[in-house]
């Protein structure tokens, strides 16, 4: 139902890693830390692909993999240029700047008017942004493993977790039955020239994913998901819908309120406490009666621990640097364009991101390593096995 991560890591550590590269490509507009940032995760999405082809033994496997990574590339360059056409549109929208390019008449809508530098440069920050959070999240689904993600979340919920989970892995799958049909219908000699020759790469992926949508209902109904448990304690829908609104629209008027009542935001936080309260203790009760049971749990092996402390720090310095020094990692090309700031502490502090790809690479030398020690004391026991055919022989 799921794809094993190629290289999957624990998903504490790993969540830690999307939070720190998350948080920096949210919290920056500087183009030099969007592009190391999308630079760190290119690096290490290449390096569990690398580690995870030489790890499959086995043909079908190599080929699949191939197929999919091939299918993603074709992804991932029509995001691209998706994002480029809008940033192209969004500067050609922007009238706001000192240094004037061309102008456009008057009578166009929405384009019309001069085209600045400074509109064209925060648009093209604005695509960056868009691709370094798609690298970020296409790493981090490298080396996830999904049956991780949906043992770690709470009883409660456990239902969304499993919706989710077939929901992230439906763009892996689709992307690989896609590079299937078009290699299917590339050797039959069919060729991309218009819009209408589409229809035979597209038709058969809207019925395969039918058919697969079919088979998980049926796979999942055989099993007994979304069955109440007999043991379970069930909790009215009126306290539950209840609890949730209650809680909700007292987190909602808690931020209403810090414009009406600046003098006492004490109240205000109080307020909001409260509604966030009672929504944890109306999930609480509903995951109070559910019982999971584990057929593996997860394992915190040695090369973990280095990963998250590396990204628990990154964090650290992060929130720092918004709270102490905010301008490191802003960047603002209105009213006149000017060259980026580059700190190199800021910049050393997303390189230390590169942790997981130093990880795969120690593991693949050990790998190495350990095969190459191997043989040696292969050709000794063939040796020895030779020797002593020859001295028993009459």
């Amino acid at each position: 139902m799921w794809n094993k991560a190629a290289y999957s890591f624990h998903m504490g550590a790993w969540s830690l890693w999307l939070g720190a590269a998350m948080l920096f490509a949210l919290s920056t507009r500087n183009p030099f830390y969007l592009l190391l940032i999308t630079s760190v995760a290119v690096a290490i999405n290449r390096g569990i692909n690398a580690q995870a082809s030489k790890s499959s033994h086995h043909e079908a496997q190599t080929v699949a993999r191939d197929t999919a990574t091939q299918a993603q590339g074709l992804l991932l360059r029509t995001v691209v240029a998706i994002a480029f056409v809008v940033a192209l549109l969004k500067g050609l929208s922007y009238h706001i700047g000192a240094t004037v390019l061309f102008s456009l008449p008057d009578a166009w809508p929405v384009i019309g008017g001069p085209i600045t530098a400074e509109g064209m440069a925060a648009a093209a920050i604005d695509g960056l942004s868009i691709l370094t959070v798609l690298a970020v999240f296409t790493t981090f689904g490298a080396g996830a493993d999904y049956y991780a993600i949906l043992r770690s979340v709470p009883p409660f919920m456990h239902q969304v977790a499993l919706v989710t989970s077939i929901a992230i892995t439906f763009v892996p799958q689709t992307i690989t039955r896609f590079g299937e049909i078009r290699e299917a219908q590339a050797l039959r000699g069919h060729k991309v020239r218009r819009i209408g020759d589409l229809v035979p790469l597209i038709m058969p992926l809207l019925a395969g994913g039918m058919e697969r949508s079919m088979n998980l209902a049926e796979a999942m109904e055989s099993r007994g998901f979304s069955r109440a448990s007999a043991n379970g304690r069930k909790v009215p829908a009126v306290i539950l819908q209840s609890g949730l609104a209650l809680g909700l629209g007292f987190v909602l008027a808690g931020g209403a309120l810090f414009a009406l009542l600046p003098s006492i935001p004490w109240a205000v936080w109080l307020l909001i406490a409260a509604g966030v309260a009672l929504v944890a203790w109306t999930l609480r009760s509903v995951g109070a009666g559910l019982k999971r049971t584990r057929y593996r749990r997860s394992v915190w092996r040695p090369t973990d621990t280095p990963l998250a402390i590396v990204c628990a720090g990154v964090l650290a310095i992060l929130l720092t640097f918004r709270f102490v020094a905010p301008s490191l990692l802003s960047y603002n090309p209105f009213l006149r364009i000017a060259m980026p700031r580059f700190d190199v502490t800021v910049a050393l502090t997303i390189v230390a991101l590169l942790t997981p790809l130093a990880i795969v690479r120690l593991d693949n030398r050990q790998q190495t390593a350990g095969i190459s020690t191997a043989q040696p004391s292969q050709q000794q026991a063939s040796a020895a096995n030779k020797a002593t055919r020859k001295r028993y022989q009459p």
